[in-house]
């Protein structure tokens, strides 16, 4: 199994054991995936073109047989903390796997959106008798 893979234009994956060539298509192609701000937040997936699936030490897979990680989708907030990271094999796991972060990241800004909104006025606040 290679440790190096390329991001074809038809979203096809192939190996690619020469480095010199491997790096050039890594500055030249567009090897990302989805890039979205939502509210404060960036969601970014790309393609790594290298497998992260963790290793032992002495570099043997951890997870043998299973098919090589190549996509990495990050959530970050303004900050720069992130909130989500995900792996995927395929584009298409990868294009999922953005969406998904997306959506949460659009539901927790409606929630915070809501959460500071509060009341406007002290006629719309509820009353508290005692």
């Amino acid at each position: 199994m290679s440790s190096r893979y390329v991001l074809n234009a038809d979203h096809s994956i192939a190996p690619m054991p020469d480095l010199v060539e491997w790096a050039a298509r890594a500055r030249s192609d567009n090897w990302i995936v989805g890039d979205d701000r939502v509210g404060t937040s960036q969601i970014t997936t790309t393609f790594t073109g290298i497998n992260m699936r963790m290793r032992w030490p002495d570099g043997t897979l951890v997870s043998p047989g299973k098919p090589p990680l190549l996509f990495e989708t990050t959530g970050r907030d303004d900050k720069g903390y992130f909130f989500g990271i995900s792996r995927a094999s395929t584009y298409g796991e990868a294009r999922a796997q953005h969406a998904t972060m997306v959506e949460r990241a659009r539901d927790a800004a409606e929630r915070q959106d809501a959460s500071s909104s509060g009341p406007s006025s002290p006629e719309s606040s509820p009353s508290v008798s005692g």
